[in-house]
């Protein structure tokens, strides 16, 4: 091969092919928050202490268990909402209020907090907060006899009989050992004008009320799988020491002494789906083609596409456009952008004029299934502050520029990336997009609702980048920024937050990956 020309994208050979690794910290940072084995073992003492008084009946000593163990552990969902069980133990239904919804800010699809809730609104006679707060437990799990009962207890208090009889029969036919339900039942029978079903309802009761005596504490009522204490889910954490890893440049020999003629942003790709990644780049000849992998050299391999003259790629895409189980490409660039269509043994075809991408210019952009249609989606930011856009993958990599009727707010000046993931462990993604001298916009999906622009991200200055991930394995989603010199590290459901200064301040990106194998994400800027 002949020596190349320049390109506008050869100045990035440095970043895309070789990374230079100014940091990669995460398994010092977190250890201090769930690896130390005295405060685990401090943890689980004070959680089976508050278990204990709490099956015995002692709630004072059960709230100061799980009040010292929540120091520990205060986004630890199941302990919030033991908590709360205690405070109801104990008669305090506004603690049992602001501990359930504590657990339901970090989880809202926790049926224990919303009938939780709606119990300790039955405690302060406020019915219709109670009935919202019940519906939605009913709504997320119907098999639970003491959140349908109380449901229709309270509809019955409200005056809706016949809402009141769907559930107290409910109750009554599928929970024979229920004191309660038949009784009530035939109350709201009664109140309906049917009194013949009434008297069979009540006949039912007095069958089952035999030899037994019925209780008159409103705790007794409430009793069922959501007042049980839960020793929370512990997942197995690697080792705090990592594995020690040695770097050893090998570039010369992975691309053949043609490192030079290649850069990025590259794309990898398994297009056989035998586990060996081959590698789709840009060449020194203003061409994308595919390096195939072969025993871990990467060479040249079929036809070479075109690129624009003079344009700035700043992304290449992989994930599979046209549901046919073969990764495809998008590579986005501020000058128009492309498609290729990649099948079995790394034929490719370019898609960029029929895919309706080619005019698109941008400067970042993410793939994800935004209206949950099961095909990828694409989000784009504009050059020049032109905003946002959005484009439904309508199929067999054919785009529909949908931006003004997306949902998604798409006037963002200074954006610099974007990032999607879920920030507030609801099984959506949202979308958070650092901005150039303004604080990050965070874009909240909201349950069979559009996007929302929110302020429940814990930073609220600018940063020149944003990675997200699980740094300390607990399950949840935490935000690294990059601020100047420093990398601050926010971990989700902890006020407190840990902040690393760089040996040098002219990193621009952050990537989080396990380079180790050891189990935990490390921390890299480029």
């Amino acid at each position: 091969m002949t020596s190349a020309p320049k390109i506008g994208q050869a100045s990035s050979n440095g970043i895309y092919l070789l990374l230079l690794v100014s940091v990669v910290i995460a398994p010092v940072i977190f250890t201090w928050i769930t690896t130390s084995p005295n405060n685990n073992g401090n943890f689980d003492r004070l959680l089976n202490a508050g278990k204990t008084y709490y099956d015995s009946g002692d709630a004072q000593k059960a709230i100061d268990a799980f009040t010292e163990a929540l120091l520990y552990k205060p986004s630890e969902t199941d302990l919030l909402l033991n908590l709360a069980n205690a405070y109801r133990l104990s008669n305090k239904p506004e603690q049992v209020i602001r501990f359930s919804n504590e657990a339901l800010a970090i989880d809202h699809n926790l049926g224990a907090g919303h009938f939780l809730i709606g119990c300790a609104y039955l405690r302060l006679n406020q019915n219709k907060n109670a009935i919202q707060s019940l519906q939605q437990a009913y709504d997320i799990d119907n098999t639970i006899g003491a959140v349908g009962y109380l449901l229709g207890k309270a509809k019955l208090t409200a005056g809706n009989f016949e809402d009141a009889i769907f559930y107290l029969e409910e109750v009554a036919t599928y929970e024979e050992g229920h004191l309660g339900a038949a009784y009530t039942w035939s109350q709201a029978l009664m109140q309906a004008g049917q009194p013949d079903e009434a008297k069979a309802a009540l006949e039912l009761h007095q069958e089952r009320i035999a030899n037994k005596q019925m209780p008159d504490d409103q705790g007794a009522w409430e009793n069922c799988v959501y007042t049980e204490v839960k020793i929370p889910f512990k997942l197995d954490q690697p080792l705090t020491t990592g594995i020690d890893i040695k770097f050893t440049d090998d570039t010369a020999k992975a691309f053949a002494g043609y490192a030079a003629h290649f850069a990025g942003p590259f794309g990898v790709i398994d297009f056989n789906h035998n586990g060996n990644n081959s590698l789709f780049v840009q060449t020194s000849t203003n061409t994308f083609r595919t390096l195939i992998n072969t025993n871990g050299v990467f060479t040249p391999f079929g036809k070479e596409f075109q690129s624009i003259t003079n344009a700035h790629y700043a992304r290449c895409l992989v994930g599979d456009l046209n549901n046919d189980r073969f990764e495809d490409i998008l590579m986005i660039g501020d000058q128009g952008s492309h498609a290729f269509r990649f099948a079995t043994n790394g034929l490719a075809r370019d898609m960029s004029r029929f895919s309706r991408l080619s005019t698109l210019k941008a400067i970042d952009a993410v793939i994800a299934d935004i209206d949950f249609t099961g095909k990828l989606d694409l989000l784009a930011i504009q050059p020049d502050n032109a905003g946002l856009k959005v484009f439904r993958n309508l199929g067999s990599l054919y785009f529909k520029d949908i931006s003004k009727t997306s949902g998604i707010p798409t006037q963002i000046t200074g954006a610099l990336k974007l990032v999607m993931d879920d920030w507030n462990n609801d099984d959506i993604l949202d979308i958070i997009i650092p901005r150039e001298d303004r604080a990050p916009v965070y874009l909240q999906k909201i349950r069979g609702a559009k996007h929302s622009q929110t302020n429940s991200l814990p930073t609220d200055t600018s940063v020149r980048a944003i990675a997200t991930g699980d740094l300390n394995n607990d399950l949840r989603v935490d935000l690294v920024s990059l601020i100047g010199d420093e990398i601050q590290i926010h971990f989700n459901g902890i006020e407190e937050r840990k902040s690393i200064k760089l040996t040098e301040s002219n990193a621009t990106d952050l990537k989080l990956f396990d380079y180790d194998n050891d189990g935990w994400l490390d921390i890299f800027s480029i």
